[in-house]
């Protein structure tokens, strides 16, 4: 089970948000209407490997740590005045793509506008938490003049939209650049109360400081048992101090999980189990 520790810093307010009056008016026209148009939009899946707890109705400690997350992430929010947020880690296999999906569904669930960007061309993974796979992305938009919010996928039923990595991986090596990182949040930000980038791994690829470079905050997962302090201070010390929000500790049990499960077993009959519901461990 996830453990979510909060480290938020009280200094570098980044200026204040700002949001497009037709910003919803936009979204709609190239991504389909919440309300009249669901049938264009992607479903959320449900299967167990997926591990979207926070897609889940069905009580769980998981889905609660990280509407406890969303909670204070909202809360430093309104404190800093940031929307864009990178989730990274030291290194693959730490769970940052999975508790990037978990994350930004639960924001949305909180009726926010949220962007959700795998920006791991290294390796991918929402494409396969949100059964994306052949759909365009970051690598199609990056060498095009096109708009990347003709590239976005919505969830069915969540103000949730997904701008996949893409498929032209290899070119996108070649022409993502930072300028063009930079063009791409600042076109789509204003249409977004929250916008969450899975970045790749900080300690082996430079592309997780060039989204970095661009971003507000960000938070670092660390995998229990796994990420070594030396590397996580390595991690650290690449990205800027004043940019660090804190840190989740992935794929750690907890005292509180026997607690949850018999509170939800226990207070009527017949209520809904939290068992089954695992931790965010996973790439």
């Amino acid at each position: 089970m996830s453990r979510l520790f909060e480290a938020l810093q009280q200094s570098g307010a980044v200026g204040p948000m700002t949001e497009a009056p037709d910003a919803l008016e936009v979204l709609d026209s190239l991504a389909g209407s919440l309300v009249d148009e669901d049938s264009k939009a992607i479903s959320l899946p449900h299967t167990p490997e997926r591990r979207l707890v926070a897609a889940d109705y069905v009580p769980s400690l998981g889905a609660e740590k990280f509407r406890q997350l969303a909670t204070r992430l909202k809360y430093a929010q309104e404190r800093l005045l940031f929307k864009k947020v990178l989730i990274t880690s030291c290194m693959r296999g730490e769970g940052k793509s999975l508790i990037s999906a978990n994350l930004a569904i639960s924001l949305a669930r909180n009726n926010q506008r949220v962007l959700l960007i795998d920006g791991d061309l290294r390796q991918p993974r929402l494409n396969y938490l949100f059964d994306l796979h052949g759909a365009e992305g970051i690598a199609e938009w990056a060498p095009r003049p096109d708009s990347a919010m003709s590239y976005l996928q919505r969830v069915q039923g969540l103000p949730l939209w997904i701008l996949p990595a893409g498929q032209d991986l290899v070119n996108a090596f070649a022409t993502l650049k930072p300028q063009r990182v930079a063009e791409l949040l600042a076109e789509v930000e204003s249409s977004f109360e929250w916008v969450v980038i899975d970045a790749p791994p900080v300690i082996a690829f430079a592309e997780s400081l060039m989204w970095a470079a661009a971003c507000e905050r960000v938070l670092m997962v660390v995998r229990d048992g796994i990420t070594s302090k030396r590397l996580l201070n390595r991690a650290l010390e690449a990205i800027e101090k004043p940019k660090v929000l804190g840190a989740i500790l992935n794929d750690t049990s907890e005292p509180e999980e026997k607690y949850y499960d018999r509170y939800y077993t226990d207070r009527a009959p017949g209520a809904i189990s939290a068992t089954g519901a695992s931790g965010a461990a996973g790439e």
